[in-house]
């Protein structure tokens, strides 16, 4: 990886500055979590997150069409490879990824599953859902891993089942928001054992009945990586164990909220009072026995490319 251009303090951190206020106006919810971790990470995973949901604006605002897809790459590799497009988050997270050593597969990795929303990519198995949630999320919970210093290949695939679990919590909450925009990921297989055609979902709108089994499905399965995740919080340094282990609660609890809410009319915007998400954050103090099971579990097969290629470098 080149090296990024040397800059002045000054300039290091007007950019930090930036990435700090762009994710606070993008996801208030993640700029808030983060003031839980330490400020040796805090910061870089700032800059990899306001990288990461900068590249997801673009695709959401449509405009990955022709030309700019090809746009879209060059800003990945270029940031990637230490030589950043004229942007604040772009030189911020080139600097990161030099200074944590973060392989150019997790940027990559990104890009694809990026790629794939822009194409409107359907998945026509659980196991392609999968596959495009390790790198949205899986990618994005191994750089913040590797940011913490940990590496270790067991560790790194406890992180990505954290990041999938993420993903598969998001698209059952946004159902509704992902349809109007056009877009769907709930598998195409479990749509059709429910008798649920995919292009009038999208024409018309969800239908709480027919999909309650499919949502269901989907959190069951984010409830199972969650579950995976647990051995690998005892790996992370002490001072980090409360911030992923408060994420990993709240992540539990939005997903039982939105089951609790999935047989009547699949309402958008579900979301955890305040008043419980401190007393998540309270319980998060303290280590669950399952962060004691056994750190080792049957590697995802969709992740291990990406596994592979992080655990190399």
């Amino acid at each position: 990886m080149a090296r990024p251009r040397a800059q002045s303090r000054a300039d290091v951190a007007a950019d930090l500055t930036v990435c700090r206020a762009f994710v606070r106006e993008r996801s208030p919810k993640l700029g808030w979590g983060a003031l839980a971790l330490p400020p040796r990470v805090r910061d870089p995973w700032l800059v990899v997150l306001s990288f990461a949901l900068a590249l997801e604006d673009m695709v959401s605002a449509g405009q990955i069409a022709g030309a700019t897809a090809a746009d879209l790459r060059d800003r990945v590799r270029a940031a990637a490879s230490g030589a950043p497009k004229a942007s604040p988050i772009d030189r911020a997270y080139a600097r990161v990824a030099q200074a944590h050593a973060l392989p150019e597969a997790i940027p990559e990795s990104m890009l694809e599953g990026l790629t794939w929303v822009a194409e409107g990519r359907r998945y026509g198995t659980y196991e392609g859902l999968i596959d495009y949630c390790v790198r949205v999320r899986g990618s994005v919970a191994i750089a913040l891993l590797l940011i913490m210093g940990r590496r270790k290949r067991e560790v790194v695939e406890r992180a990505v089942d954290l990041g999938v679990a993420a993903a598969l919590v998001t698209i059952a909450r946004d159902v509704t928001t992902d349809a109007r925009a056009g877009r769907l990921y709930l598998p195409v297989e479990w749509l059709e054992e429910e008798r649920v055609d995919a292009d009038d979902l999208l024409a018309s709108g969800p239908s709480s009945g027919s999909l309650e089994p499919v949502v269901r499905r989907v959190l069951e399965a984010a409830d199972s990586f969650l579950s995976r995740s647990d051995p690998g919080l005892a790996a992370l340094p002490f001072d980090c164990r409360p911030a992923i282990r408060g994420l990993r609660y709240s992540l539990a609890a939005l997903s039982h909220e939105i089951q609790a809410d999935v047989g009547g009319a699949l309402r958008e915007n579900v979301d955890l009072p305040t008043t419980r998400v401190v007393r998540l954050l309270s319980r998060a103090l303290r280590a669950s026995r399952a962060e004691s099971r056994p750190l080792l579990s049957q590697p995802l097969r969709e992740a291990q490319r990406l596994v592979d290629e992080v655990c190399r470098a």
